[in-house]
């Protein structure tokens, strides 16, 4: 069974432009396959099925395939990012999920130099927006957000 958040990950186009993407390793593709990738449309429909039944976007079904040496990649949209409130913190621990889904939320924690408090959480300041995510509240307060089960938290830090 494959777990999407075990395989996703990011390319980044000929332009520099972040992609969502699904990388396979050679064994994980000959396992599926039962033989090596030969780039037919039979093999690719193959790998995307897996993916859809994973639980992966309907992006995969016209994604781009890209056969390298070491692993394989099905590489779908440009990567879109959404600003989230000064002083932004997520801590994973506190995701909570139900057999579809997986959610979290920040917090606004303006600086303190008084406070000793030692936090779990880390500072994040955008949302990744995927197929799989949406965006309950973003505002002054803090953001709510739901993302597909097994797929990584769109809570990212992109700038200090």
């Amino acid at each position: 069974m494959i777990r999407l958040f075990d395989i996703a990950t990011t390319q980044e186009d000929k332009n520099g432009v972040p992609r969502t993407a699904f990388r396979f390793t050679r064994e994980e593709v000959s396992r599926l396959l039962g033989r090596d990738y030969s780039g037919s449309s039979k093999d690719k429909g193959r790998l995307v099925a897996a993916l859809l039944q994973a639980g992966a976007h309907e992006w995969v079904k016209t994604g781009e395939v890209l056969d390298r040496e070491e692993d394989l990649l099905v590489v779908g949209p440009a990567i879109e990012y959404v600003s989230l409130a000064p002083h932004s913190y997520h801590y994973c621990g506190y995701d909570d999920s139900d057999p579809w889904y997986e959610w979290g939320y920040t917090a606004v924690r303006v600086p303190d130099p008084e406070d000793r408090t030692i936090y779990a959480d880390q500072y994040v300041t955008h949302i990744e927006v995927r197929p799989d995510v949406g965006i309950q509240t973003n505002d002054a307060d803090g953001a709510c957000v739901v993302w597909g089960k097994g797929m990584p938290c769109p809570f990212v830090r992109l700038e200090d």
